[in-house]
């Protein structure tokens, strides 16, 4: 380890001053600005029975799935398949996206 910081104290003392300058503004711009939280996080503090409910609503969809696919898989139902019902049942818009 000793001489990866030997190398990088060499590699950082070889740049370009200019190169070196154009580096230090835009790291210290970065710790200003703030990030806003995303959209789950603001929804669970602005919403939080809403957000409830859409996980509950999640959570029962990719359950049943999880259990067609074992049904299918136990009725000795080709993998692919079974897996592409289960999926269409977990993520219905991305199923109907699809052509």
């Amino acid at each position: 380890m000793k001489k990866n910081s030997k190398q990088n104290s060499t590699t950082e003392a070889n740049k370009p001053a200019a190169q070196a300058a154009s580096v230090a503004p835009t790291a210290a711009a970065e710790p200003q600005q703030e990030q806003k939280p995303d959209f789950y996080a603001r929804l669970l503090t602005d919403r939080p029975q809403e957000a409830a409910s859409i996980m509950a609503t999640l959570n029962r969809r990719k359950d049943f799935a999880l259990r067609q696919l074992s049904a299918h898989l136990k009725a000795g139902r080709n993998v692919s398949e079974a897996l592409a019902h289960a999926m269409a049942i977990a993520f219905p818009k991305h199923q109907q996206a699809a052509p």
